[in-house]
């Protein structure tokens, strides 16, 4: 239906979108299988085990897991839950939260119960309320055609194209990405020392996001509120320095802190909100000492004003002298 009513327009809006959506159906499945083949290069030189899932596999119900003690990749059957009727998540399996924690569960379920340290990396789009996403996160399948191409060239006050009112983004949020990492480490004592959102604006967004850091995340790298491409890290070098599977965790956590990714404390994340909203309150500060004025000198005026209506008043209301 989006390519429909793109394919309609005029509009340099709807070719550059047409643009953007070729862009990310050829450059993120090859950004995925860049990344996967470094990330099996590195596992097998440092001997350690590698679970990779991507939404190709996923889509084939499969997974593909390399043990460090062999270095052989092999794809194991992945039971990927299936999705609500008509979501627009069927062709991203990876962007639905169940998934997350059905992706995470198998692993886990592959080591005895508190004996798992992961490093978690996660490459999706994101914006600010969403850790997971589809580059389009909205179902515009019952859309009218005409209303979508009004948008695009202009011709109509934005709302919510019809057919789609009432329709929510869909995606996995962010606390709910959290609560995910917080259940693995209830059920089965999974610990995270380093997890990675590579996604665009994958920064703490909101205070309960805040709330739902989980205690057995060890560091959380994020791009706070700014955006990254996919190939923005390069994996085989990030690991190319990496002796052995001691310190690799701090390893990475350096490395992606050289490539500007913040890499923070999960206790430390509330700065950034502080941070956030200084940003989007600091003009109101200009108004302060005007403000401060008006406290001060504000009464002064107003007493002064009231004395210069009340003096006529009490003027018109004398008798005359005899």
């Amino acid at each position: 239906m989006l390519r429909t009513a793109l394919a309609g327009s005029a509009s340099p809006a709807a070719a550059r979108l047409t643009e953007i959506l070729d862009f990310d159906a050829r450059a993120f499945p090859e950004a995925a299988r860049a990344d996967t083949a470094a990330l099996q290069r590195a596992a097998a030189r440092l001997g350690i085990d590698l679970a990779v899932f991507t939404n190709a596999l996923a889509l084939e119900g499969k997974s593909l897991f390399q043990p460090g003690a062999t270095g052989a990749p092999e794809e194991r059957a992945f039971a990927v839950p299936r999705p609500a009727p008509g979501s627009i998540l069927a062709h991203s399996p990876l962007s639905r939260g169940e998934v997350l924690k059905a992706a995470l569960t198998d692993v886990a379920l592959a080591y005895p119960p508190d004996s798992l340290d992961m490093v978690l990396i996660t490459n999706s789009h994101g914006a600010g309320a969403f850790a997971l996403m589809p580059r389009v996160f909205t179902d515009l399948s019952q859309a009218d055609p005409a209303a979508l191409l009004a948008e695009f060239e202009g011709r109509r006050a934005p709302e919510p194209p019809a057919g789609t009112a009432g329709r929510m983004p869909e995606g996995t949020t962010k606390p709910d990405y959290w609560r995910v990492l917080a259940e693995l480490g209830a059920r089965r004592g999974v610990r995270f020392p380093l997890v990675f959102r590579q996604a665009c604006e994958s920064g703490v967004s909101s205070w309960e996001e805040f709330r739902a850091l989980p205690a057995n995340v060890g560091a959380i790298a994020h791009t706070a509120g700014g955006r990254i491409a996919y190939r923005d890290i390069d994996y085989a070098a990030v690991l190319a320095a990496a002796a052995s599977v001691d310190g690799v965790t701090g390893h990475i956590a350096r490395e992606l802190r050289a490539r500007g990714i913040h890499v923070d404390q999960p206790k430390a994340m509330w700065t950034w909100l502080v941070r956030d909203a200084a940003v989007a309150f600091w003009p109101y500060l200009l108004f302060v000492p005007l403000a401060l004025w008006l406290a001060w000198y504000g009464p002064k005026l107003l007493a002064a004003a009231w004395r210069g209506v009340s003096r006529p008043a009490r003027a018109a209301g004398r008798s005359p002298a005899p």
